[in-house]
């Protein structure tokens, strides 16, 4: 499986990098990559359980965020353009990064804070992020080039 991977990394990623390579660089690259593959399945494998969960959290989190672009499209009014769908889906998709990388959540964020603030998942921080860019971009998209305005989403 590591011999896989590499080759995988080798012919994938690298060759298509450097289009010059030929077959023989790409060997090499190929087994210079195993070990620095196997290092990475170690690690993956002894924080496995935390590392799996956080990958679940965050792909949930950052399809999440597509939620109120799509709800917008359905409709028929719809005032949102592609200018402020976009920006605020790359807004929450970086919050989520930001917070799942950082194992940040309310309650160390705002430990002052009531249990009730405390307990909000930091995912809808980034939805309600998302939704502020999404609408202020629109907005402002809008009264600044009317001819955003006919491409909404």
């Amino acid at each position: 499986m590591l011999v896989a991977s590499s080759t995988l990394f080798a012919k994938n990623i690298y060759q298509k990098a450097n289009p010059s390579t030929d077959d023989k660089a790409i060997s090499v690259v190929a087994k210079a990559t195993v070990p620095v593959i196997a290092i990475v399945a170690v690690a993956l494998t002894i924080n496995g359980g935390n590392s799996i969960v956080a990958l679940l959290i965050m792909g949930y989190s950052i399809v999440t965020q597509l939620f109120p672009s799509r709800l917008a499209s359905l409709f028929r009014n719809n005032q949102i353009t592609s200018v402020g769908a976009a920006a605020g889906i790359i807004v929450g998709v970086i919050t989520v990064g930001i917070v799942v990388t950082t194992k940040a959540n309310m309650a160390n964020l705002m430990p002052w804070a009531p249990p009730e603030v405390k307990d909000i998942n930091a995912g809808f921080i980034a939805l309600t992020l998302n939704v502020v860019v999404t609408i202020l971009l629109s907005l402002f998209s809008r009264t600044l080039q009317p001819s955003v305005a006919k491409r909404s989403i």
